[in-house]
């Protein structure tokens, strides 16, 4: 089913999915192989909780939509009629203000890249070295408690 709604149809918890134009976006498109770039979750009265470039906000739906070819609402089949849980863990994370996962859009690009070419052993190194490098400063991020996060990785946690 397609056609366009208003803001005003969507509901709390609503999921957000948007098809940027930036050149990120575009890139993130064509490694994902994807139309989609971005996913948010909707927290009511206009705003919007996504993870951006200067980390996880909450933002007005006309900052969020600003740049995206279209957007598209999607809403679970048989959801609960109470959703205050998710909006209470999409809240916590907003409120903690984590940065935004740079180092896992190199690693989900590099992953994506061998699914689609063919990979030699100097390619094979190649990858190895950068994805174990990737790894281990993922992994200092989180023991020094900071939790790096992407968009789709919050609307997924909450």
């Amino acid at each position: 089913m397609s056609g366009t709604i208003g803001i005003d149809a969507l509901r709390p918890g609503d999921i957000l999915l948007h098809r940027g134009t930036s050149f990120v976006s575009r890139g993130i498109q064509l490694f994902d192989g994807s139309p989609v770039s971005h996913a948010s979750l909707y927290l009511g009265g206009g705003k919007i909780g996504e993870a951006v470039a200067h980390g996880l906000v909450e933002n007005d739906y006309h900052a969020s939509f600003h740049g995206n070819e279209w957007v598209k609402a999607y809403r679970l089949a048989h959801a609960p009629a109470d959703l205050s849980p998710v909006l209470r863990v999409a809240r916590r994370y907003l409120d903690q203000g984590n940065r935004y996962g740079f180092e896992q859009i190199v690693i989900l690009a590099l992953l994506s890249t061998t699914r689609k070419i063919k990979i030699t052993p100097v390619l094979r190194r190649l990858l190895r070295t950068l994805l174990d490098a990737a790894a281990a400063e993922l992994s200092a991020l989180f023991r020094a408690g900071k939790e790096p996060m992407i968009c789709s990785e919050f609307v997924y946690r909450v």
